[in-house]
Formats: C-alpha cells, structure tokens, sequence
C-alpha cells in the first residue's frame, strides 16, 4: 500500500512540520462556528481495532530529543512524534479528510471581526498525573511558547481567560489559517511545571496525550505506555519505543531486518526495501524543499555573483534524477509550488548553464575557481551533496564533503557559521508567506543570516492583507528580492517517506515531518 497526501493548497491544507508562515483571503473564517465538536478522532469506536492484537511497536527515530517539553527550537529531527504520544493540542488537523478534529477543545468560534478565536474545553481531561486540564493550563502553554518565540502562531498575540474552560485567542489581524498551526499549541501542567520547574518538566514529563513518559536513555531510545485514562479511549497499542538511529541506512537495515516497525527513509533505500513483502514504503508529498546556502556571516555570503554562479552550475534535474529519483521534483525558484498563494512563473530563474556560471565566476573574482571549504548537511541529503560536490568542481570550486550528525548539523546551522550546507525544510502553509521563518531578519530558520529590511516589511505587509490580488502583487516584489540576492539556492522538493511493517496498519496516523498519531495505529493480526 502506498499513501499519497493531496498537494496541501491554499489556506487551512497545510501539514505539520514546525515552520513559519502566512495567509491569503484572511477573512475566509470569520464568524464561523466548527460544527464537529464531537469529531475527536477516537479509535474506541471499533471494538475489533482496540483488542490488543500485539502490544508494542518500535519505531526509529533520526536524532534524540533536546528536550521532552512540547515547545523547543526548530530542528532537524523526529520530535513530533514524540510530541504527539505526550501532549495533546486544542485541536488537530485531519490529512485524510481535510477536517479540524476536536480535542482539548469541543468547539471552537472566530469574531465577526475574524480577529478572535473562543475556545469551549472539554471537561474532565486528566493529565498523567490524574490532576483535571483546565483554561489555566492553555494559557499557560500558549504564554510558554509565545516566550520561546519557538511557534510560528503570528499574529497570535495574546490568550484570556474567559472562565475554567474557555479561552480567547486574541490576534492583530485576521487570520485564516490561525486554526490548523494550532496543532502544535500541545498543553502543560501548570501546576506541575510551577511544582518542578523546566529541566525536571523535561527529564519527567506529564501530558495530557495517549502515552505516558516511562523513560529516556539519552542517545539511544526512549519508551512510552498507554494511559488508561485517556479521554478518547486507551490506546490500541500498548508500549511504543523510540529508538535513536541517526544513520538512514541503519534504519532501512533495521526495518528489512523486522528490528524496528517503523521509520523514516531515503529515496535510496526504497528499491532495497519495496521487494521486501513486509514491508510497506508510505509517501505523502507536500510544500517541502531543499536549498544549498552559504552563510553572510562567511567571507563568500555577501557575493552575489558568486552565489549568481553556483546558482547557474547546478544541474537540478540530474541531481533529482540520480540521488532522490521519483520522489522529488526540480526547483526552479524559492517559491516553485504552482499551488501555494502568491506563486508566480514570472520571476528570474536559474537553469543549468556553465558558461554563465563562468562568467559570474570571473565576475566574483575567481575566474580561475577556488576552495571553498566544507559543503556540510546530514546523512538525509548526503547523496545530494555528493553530486553537488562534483558539479561546483565543473567550475572550479573546490568543496570538502562533511555529512555531520543531526544535532550537531542543527547547531552549525543556527549558528551561521558554515562555507555551504544543504538543509531540507517544509513550510506549514503553502504561500510565499511559508518563507518568513527561512529570510526575515532574525528568524529561527534564516541560517544564512540574511538581511533585508525591505523584504521584512514585505512580509509584515502579506501577512496581514485579506486582499488577494493585493497579496500577490506584495508576493511578487517578495520573490523578486529573493531570487535576485538568492539567499538560499533552491533545489528540489521532496516526499516524507516512512517504511513499516506491513502487517501494522498506519494509514490513519501517517503525517508529514514524523507528525505520526500513533494512537491511531493498530496490528491488523
């Protein structure tokens, strides 16, 4: 069986990888009421589904955790299936049926205005420790988070207190795809987080989701069990293990060798693994990219011509065809989705052209080529830094390989201080908004340091326009900046691909970016 997600469109079609973005036809949701308040996606249904046919399930993970508190910075990394065992959000974004799903929140409304979003809880929600969810607790997380500037929730400003199960979301404008981006508004104890303080929250954590925290052996797995009070019923499987296996290929190895149940995989690894009976390769394809940077913090980032002319050395087709084949698709601009608000075909684009390459080599001040140091990224996109490699030498440029591991790969990253990378991201919104997190001042994700005031009030402005035409004409100046400075050199897009046993049925709770609900996973003998 194979799984193909619809390309996620316009508006509230987004996926869940943590990423910033941004909105289009804002007013789209305002004064509307969710009318499924009793869709909470419970499994407990099928009494059939719930017998506990095998009690576990094992899954590889590509890097350990920095921490087990629901909100941290952007990584890497599989922490949302972590997340999603623990923690449960007010409410949860259903990639099968493209439908909100109730669950810490019964209901939900917008203001007429479109600016406020009233939530209703639901009652009697215990979390780990027995103690009850209540409003406190939301506001509380929302505040947590908002101060860690690690969700991409504005223009989210503030949350009220109505009463014990009633809170207010308060925003600057109107805000379309407010309600999807809070599946990850994933909800704490107050009280225990007050009792114990962030490091022990972490070490000892307490949700309200279907698994509870057993233990962390750090670097090497982390287990979880069933929470028999669980509001929308105990879960099918009873034991979950997260093993850390930053190598694809230890994890393709270890699923063909039946040691794990699940993981995340290469494009490489699936001839090896689809004439494996049993196992089953899922693929889900969404607004994901790949990018070839250099930092403005290096002694290279702030020539143009010479990104001008890496841009133009790199054969985008051939780098699909021989290292990610059919599960990726060529780059040919920042914003290269058709689909996503804001896309234009009427920008500078950069097709595979070596005498241009040259030529803005000699432009740059090396028409005789140079060593440019180390071209890093992680064993997810080392097949693609190879042939990289191989083409930058066409013209000159001279790039040591160094495949790093994950975590370490997310410090470099964030710290700017790099020759070239290659980074593979997701937006959680397809539009030219998506990119904020990627090349506003300052942002989390803007690992080349990038800085252009014009582009930030480019972005402030698309952000808050309900205005389409509006908004694609502030779209248009945006990705003309973007592809005329070319802070991040755009290369392909790419499927999440996860490989699993085949006997364990995954369908309902495959996400994209590790956003698995294992909750609703179940052995089908």
């Amino acid at each position: 069986m194979k799984k193909l997600l619809s390309v996620l469109l316009v508006l509230c079609m987004i996926f869940a990888l943590a990423a910033c973005g941004g909105s289009n036809n804002t007013n789209d949701n305002a004064g509307k009421t969710d009318s499924s308040s009793g869709n909470t996606g419970n499994n407990s249904g099928d009494t059939s589904k719930n017998e506990e046919v095998d009690t576990k399930v094992d899954i590889a993970i590509n890097m350990d955790f920095s921490t087990m508190l629901p909100f941290s910075e952007l990584r890497l990394g599989c922490d949302l299936v972590g997340r999603n065992l623990l923690y449960d959000s007010l409410t949860r974004y259903n990639f099968d049926t493209n439908e909100v799903e109730m669950r810490l929140a019964e209901s939900y409304s917008f203001s007429e205005d479109g600016k406020d979003i009233t939530f209703n809880l639901r009652k009697g929600v215990k979390f780990h420790n027995g103690e009850e969810m209540n409003a406190d607790d939301v506001v509380f997380s929302f505040n947590y988070a908002l101060s860690l500037d690690a969700v991409p929730w504005r223009p989210m400003e503030s949350i009220e207190k109505k009463d014990d199960y009633t809170v207010v979301i308060h925003m600057s404008s109107p805000y379309s795809n407010a309600i999807p981006y809070l599946n990850y508004l994933y909800v704490m104890s107050e009280d225990y987080f007050n009792e114990v303080g962030a490091d022990q929250y972490s070490e000892a954590p307490i949700g309200t989701g279907p698994y509870k925290f057993v233990s962390w052996e750090k670097s090497s797995k982390v287990t979880y069990t069933a929470y028999e009070d669980y509001f929308r019923g105990k879960a099918r499987i009873k034991d979950v293990t997260l093993y850390v296996m930053e190598d694809a290929s230890s994890r393709s190895n270890a699923l063909e060798a039946g040691d794990i149940d699940i993981a995340a995989i290469n494009a490489s690894a699936v001839e090896l693994l689809e004439g494996n009976d049993s196992v089953t390769i899922n693929d889900a394809y969404a607004v994901r990219w790949a990018y070839l940077q250099l930092s403005y913090k290096s002694e290279f980032g702030n020539n143009k011509a010479l990104r001008k002319a890496i841009a133009y050395a790199l054969d985008r087709d051939f780098i699909v065809e021989s290292a990610i084949g059919k599960y990726g698709a060529t780059a040919t601009g920042i914003l290269f989705n058709a689909h996503a608000a804001g896309y234009t075909e009427n920008v500078t684009k950069y097709d595979y052209d070596l005498e241009k390459a040259k030529q803005y080599m000699a432009e740059a001040g090396y028409p005789d080529g140079l060593d440019m140091g180390k071209l890093q990224t992680n064993s997810g996109a080392s097949a693609v830094a190879e042939v990289i490699q191989s083409q930058l030498a066409k013209i000159g440029i001279i790039v040591e390989l160094d495949i790093v591991e994950n975590n370490a790969f997310t410090d470099i990253c964030k710290s700017g201080d790099f020759d070239l990378i290659v980074t593979r991201g997701g937006a959680a919104v397809a539009s030219c908004t998506s990119f904020k997190a990627s090349f506003a001042t300052g942002a989390n994700m803007n690992y080349s340091y990038y800085d252009n005031a014009t582009l930030n009030e480019l972005f402030a402005s698309a952000e808050a326009e309900s205005d389409q035409t509006e908004y694609n004409k502030l779209c248009k100046q945006m990705l003309d900046i973007l592809q005329e400075d070319l802070p991040a050199i755009p290369l392909y897009d790419w499927y999440d691909l996860m490989g699993s046993d085949s006997n364990l049925n995954v369908s309902a709770g495959f996400g994209i970016g590790c956003d698995y609900e294992v909750y609703n996973f179940y052995w089908n003998n």
